[in-house]
C-alpha cells in the first residue's frame, strides 16, 4: 500500500484531465500560428509533446468510475487526433467520437444522481 487515500486515483485523473484540456486549447491556438515561423512550430510541437506525456499518464491511471473512463477516452481521442502515425478509417473515427460523446453524457448523468 502506498498510504495514499483510495480516491487519489480519481483526483489524479481529474487533475490530468484539466491539464490535458488546457494543453489542447493551447495547441489549437498554436496550430494556426505554426506555419508563420520555425519558433511557432517549435512551441506547438513542445505543447504536443507535453500533451502526449499527460495522455500517457492518463492511460496508465486506473479509472474508478464512468467519469474516469470518459477522461481516458478523451485522452485516447486526442492522441489519435495529434499522432500522425495513427492511421484510422474515417468511419471508425466517427464511431469513436459518437461513443465518446455518449460516455461523457453518461458520466455527466452519474454526477447528477
Amino acid at each position: 500500500m502506498s498510504g495514499q487515500p483510495e480516491h487519489s486515483g480519481k483526483a489524479n485523473l481529474i487533475l490530468l484531465d484539466t491539464e490535458l484540456r488546457r494543453l489542447t486549447r493551447r495547441a489549437d491556438r498554436q496550430r494556426g500560428e505554426m506555419k508563420q515561423s520555425t519558433a511557432a512550430w517549435q512551441r506547438w510541437s513542445a505543447t504536443i509533446d507535453k500533451g502526449l506525456n499527460i495522455v500517457g499518464r492518463i492511460e496508465t491511471a486506473r479509472a474508478r468510475d464512468v467519469a474516469g473512463l470518459a477522461t481516458k477516452f478523451r485522452a485516447i481521442l486526442w492522441r489519435i487526433r495529434v499522432d500522425e502515425e495513427v492511421i484510422m478509417d474515417e468511419a471508425v473515427r466517427r464511431a469513436l467520437h459518437r461513443f465518446g460523446r455518449q460516455l461523457v453524457h453518461m458520466a455527466s448523468d452519474c454526477r447528477h444522481t
